[in-house]
């Protein structure tokens, strides 16, 4: 059975104190995606290692279903909503609203709660420290779902990209 996969990671600031995303990132989404040949990527698209791991699967033809936090992101009113790649929005298999339509920390709880509750795995990019990563991991965690961290993997690649 192929999983219905879902990520989630720090920031882009923080990722952006290891050098080199623009390869690293790209070469995680390439390998995560080999190794679990997923049927289908929920992901929140914004820029950094969600946009890249979408980015990835749209490449190999791998449905993505972007979960947005406000309708006028899913309906087209907005343009580049949260900096989000215009060419992903237009390849993405479905674009759903999961937000109380504002952009609050709640709204970015539910986004990321949505996208738990629809896979199968959870793939984490996150340093360890505590906050609301660390929160939806125990959340997917309690919903059963398997969490995959790729922090260790992430590391590793950006030093043998140094």
């Amino acid at each position: 059975m192929q999983p219905i996969i879902s990520t989630i990671s720090n920031s882009p600031t923080v990722l952006k104190r290891y050098r080199l995303l623009s390869t690293v990132l790209p070469e995680l989404a390439a390998r995560v995606l080999e190794r679990l040949q997923p049927e289908k990527v929920l992901s929140s698209l914004p820029p950094g290692w969600s946009a890249e791991l979408a980015r990835a699967a749209i490449a190999r033809k791998i449905p993505v279903i972007g979960v947005l936090k406000l309708p006028e992101y899913c309906s087209g009113k907005l343009q580049d909503p949260a900096g989000i790649d215009g060419e992903i929005l237009r390849n993405t298999q479905e674009l759903i609203y999961a937000g109380r339509g504002h952009l609050t920390h709640e709204a970015y709880q539910e986004q990321c709660c949505y996208m738990i509750e629809h896979s199968d795995v959870l793939l984490v990019l996150h340093n360890g420290r505590p906050g609301t990563i660390s929160s939806l991991v125990r959340y997917a965690e309690q919903e059963n779902k398997q969490v995959i961290s790729l922090w260790s993997e992430f590391l590793n690649l950006t030093k043998e990209f140094n």
